[in-house]
């Protein structure tokens, strides 16, 4: 499934960018197949989005909001294995992607369930996304969205990399652990 599917399928249990056509400028417009936030444009009005639209192909768009942080939560068998916060650099804008292409790292905070989502529909809607579409290992990229303080679901990722030397460490133990209690 490509990823305009993906986020309207991910619509449907959580929170998510708002499309361009129902908000305000500036926009992110993305191929449909994308990764490591290559081909990650900027519109600042709607016929922007349809020019560089045109020239992707297949695209979506949505809109750009600041952001305050952004993880990346990794389920295996359904079980909550460990957060991952991502680490910006300073000077990197709300207006470029936060990930490796800009020089953004991913941390290993904690395989607990994180306090603030704790407080919302995230992890709930997790197992019913998880009912209905059941993953050996899925990871949800989040951020918390400045505007009404609330999470935003960007995408799930059904092969993270997983290449942190201590998160691979965490998901050993986390599986251990989780083969011991389950007998």
């Amino acid at each position: 499934m490509n990823k305009k599917g993906q986020k309207n399928v991910l619509s449907n249990y959580f929170s998510v960018p708002t499309d361009y056509t129902e908000s305000d400028p500036p926009y992110v417009v993305r191929p449909v197949r994308h990764f490591g936030g290559r081909e990650f444009h900027i519109a600042e009005n709607r016929d922007e989005v349809l020019q560089i639209g045109n020239r992707l192909g297949q695209f979506y768009a949505s809109e750009l909001f600041t952001r305050d942080k952004e993880y990346r939560h990794i389920f295996v068998g359904g079980k909550h294995i460990v957060t991952l916060f991502k680490k910006v650099n300073e000077d990197t804008p709300q207006n470029q992607p936060w990930n490796h292409s800009f020089n953004s790292t991913f941390m290993t905070v904690t395989r607990e369930v994180n306090d603030k989502l704790k407080q919302t529909s995230f992890y709930d809607s997790v197992g019913n996304f998880l009912e209905d579409y059941p993953l050996d290992i899925v990871a949800f990229d989040t951020a918390w969205r400045k505007r009404g303080n609330q999470y935003v679901v960007f995408e799930c990722n059904i092969a993270p990399n997983i290449t942190i030397g201590r998160t691979i460490e965490v998901v050993v133990e986390r599986l251990k652990e989780i083969r011991n209690v389950d007998g």
